[in-house]
């Protein structure tokens, strides 16, 4: 109890929305190396002339020291006195020996993580009292423009000497702007449009977070999956994966998905489903598949007295005018008087969208007689893509002047 604490934050200069790093501290790395009880810092793939501007006095520079075994003595905040070159700069005040634990100093080298910025958005208070049970709190603000941004906050106390040198004790955290919880009928949200979109194509998708109170979320990246049929990539990355850029300041970030494959969408099956997930608060959207047009050939068929046989080649595209790759096509086919053999079948389409069903139709001519003419009759079949049928192909009896019983001599 009673102890004073000293707090300070830093939110920037941060990367933008996309990259390998985007969203993160422009100034920083994994191989710093403070000198154990000096005020050099250096890092052989420093930036600090270049990176988010460059940095400069009264920055703050923050080593991650507990994140490598044996430094966590310099888990230290200092101020920038002086940037010496790319990769060297001096602090204020020196850091601690690292040698708390051994009573030898520990110089493990360009190993430690580290972030070098300043406020730019947020506030902290500078410094708390811890109360009866040793806990110091302050507040730290913010426009709710930021919400979602990135920022690393520390606190800082005085620790024990060693070797008769003063040391600092800190504890650093990365934190984000937070925005307002649900509570009872509130409820931060998640937004995904436009839904639904088409499969089999190139769309652009806008994902949007915003909090409680509707207000937007900055610095945020959606991961995403696919179920369904076919694939989808979002911005070229498989399911499950991350979409490429951070929600900006409206809370939304665009994503490109290219799907394929995908079925025709039916009440069974079919179709497909993306969902955009920021933690446990997610959106779907469902990617649907419509048959546009199926073209047949031959578009109808003649039968005579002695029947005929052959093939049927049907092409599906989709409502974009995809050619229709794997699709279940059913034909059905009906008669009267005669049969369509097979009277049902199923066929898929192959890479070119194309599907063929063999036939066999006979009885479709009734002979006549020296009283009465031949009749013929009637059928067709019906080609369905999804429930749907995309294509009909008429059957039609064709009686000639022989179709009669007994045949006229001309016929004989």
């Amino acid at each position: 109890p009673g102890t004073q604490i000293r707090f300070g934050e830093i939110d920037g200069p941060l990367n933008g929305p996309t990259g390998a790093n985007r969203g993160q501290f422009a100034i920083s790395g994994n191989d710093g190396n403070p000198a154990e009880g000096g005020t050099l810092f250096t890092a052989p793939t420093g930036a600090f002339t270049t990176a988010g501007g460059g940095a400069g006095p009264g920055d703050t520079l923050l080593v991650f020291g507990k994140l490598v075994t044996g430094n966590r003595d310099l888990e230290n905040a200092r101020t920038v006195a002086r940037i010496n070159s790319a990769t060297s700069l001096n602090t204020v005040g020196p850091f601690n020996g690292n040698d708390i634990d051994t009573g030898t100093t520990v110089n493990s080298g360009s190993v430690l993580p580290y972030v070098i910025g300043h406020s730019l958005d947020g506030n902290i208070t500078g410094s708390a009292t811890t109360n009866e049970d040793g806990i110091a709190t302050v507040k730290l603000t913010y426009p709710v423009s930021k919400l979602g941004k990135l920022a690393a906050v520390f606190a800082q106390g005085e620790g024990t000497p060693t070797k008769n040198a003063p040391r600092t004790v800190e504890d650093i955290m990365f934190v984000r702007f937070a925005g307002v919880a649900g509570i009872g009928d509130l409820a931060a949200a998640v937004t995904a449009s436009p839904n639904p979109i088409f499969g089999n194509s190139t769309q652009q998708v806008k994902v949007c977070i915003a909090d409680a109170l509707g207000s937007p979320l900055q610095g945020i990246q959606f991961d995403f999956t696919y179920t369904g049929t076919g694939t989808a990539k979002v911005d070229n990355a498989a399911s499950p994966g991350l979409i490429a850029t951070l929600t900006d300041a409206s809370g939304c970030a665009f994503a490109t998905v290219v799907s394929s494959g995908v079925q025709p969408s039916t009440d069974t099956g079919g179709g497909g489903e993306l969902k955009f997930c920021a933690g446990n608060l997610c959106a779907t959207i469902n990617v649907v598949v419509n048959i546009g047009v199926c073209q047949v050939s031959p578009s109808s068929v003649a039968v005579g007295s002695q029947g005929v046989s052959g093939t049927i080649t049907l092409t599906a595209f989709d409502a974009l005018q995809n050619k229709l790759t794997g699709a279940q096509i059913t034909s059905a086919c009906t008669a009267s008087p005669g049969t369509i053999a097979p009277n049902t079948s199923i066929s898929i389409t192959n890479a070119q969208g194309v599907a063929q069903f063999p036939y066999a139709a006979t009885g479709f001519v009734t002979l006549g007689t020296s009283t009465t003419p031949p009749t013929a009759g009637a059928g067709k079949c019906e080609f369905s893509a999804g429930g749907k049928v995309c294509a009909t192909v008429p059957f039609n009896g064709f009686p000639s002047q022989c179709d009669f019983s007994p045949p006229p001599i001309s016929c004989q």
